[in-house]
């Protein structure tokens, strides 16, 4: 009996053993696996081309009011003016070529005779050859009324944007609309023609956009 037990016990402690070697070699399996994905994961990451972050430069300036000439100070000297500002501005984009080119609205209005005199019309083609890529509005560019606003938008070769402005027409063109769809069905075609005619004639206009589609214009990504 003593036998048989001892046997027993013997055998109990012989599988004991073999249990907890199998174990460890089942651990050190899983081990050495995780360890091969793990350098195979960094292999694949490391041959991967990271993104990496684009440094953009905006240069600005605000209330410029066309000072196409250099600005005479009494004491100090001449100093500003368009040929000026467009050095400087050709000299930052050739250090960084992702750089956007920004005024902070009033680039006209109140402006010199040598631009008010000729309805800013040498103010926004100075801006096209320095080379702006934006430009929104101030109190000043609403002087000579907005169709005079309109024209300069027009000859303008860069963007305007705006966030706070509404264009009060679109309202009454909305509440003629709705009257004359009270009319007869040949009204309503004829005027629905009409609308889609000046909502496209107002996009061309306006010629604003987003940020996003600014920086995605004039800067390339990764």
């Amino acid at each position: 009996m003593r036998d048989s037990v001892t046997t027993h016990r013997g055998l109990l402690m012989n599988n004991n053993k073999n249990g907890t070697t199998a174990l460890r070699s089942r651990m050190r399996i899983m081990l050495i696996t995780a360890g091969a994905v793990a350098l195979m994961a960094g292999a694949v990451v490391s041959e991967a081309d990271p993104r990496e972050a684009v440094e953009i430069q905006f240069l600005s300036i605000s209330d410029w009011h066309a000072q196409l000439d250099p600005l005479f100070v009494f004491g100090v000297g001449s100093f500003g003016g368009a040929a000026e500002l467009s050095t400087y501005f050709q000299q930052e984009r050739a250090l960084n070529p992702n750089t956007l080119t920004l005024t902070a609205g009033d680039a006209f209005g109140a402006s010199l005779p040598l631009s008010a005199f000729f309805d800013e019309v040498p103010a926004v083609e100075a801006m096209n050859l320095m080379g702006f890529d934006v430009d929104t509005f101030g109190n000043h560019n609403f002087d000579k009324g907005v169709e005079h606003l309109q024209q300069m938008i027009d000859l303008a070769e860069f963007q305007y944007v705006s966030a706070n402005l509404r264009d009060r027409d679109e309202d009454s063109d909305s509440d003629s609309d709705s009257d004359s769809d009270s009319d007869n069905d040949s009204d309503s075609d004829s005027d629905s023609d009409s609308d889609s005619d000046s909502d496209s004639d107002r996009k061309r206009r306006h010629k604003q956009c987003s940020w996003v589609d600014i920086v995605e214009d004039f800067v390339a990504l990764p």
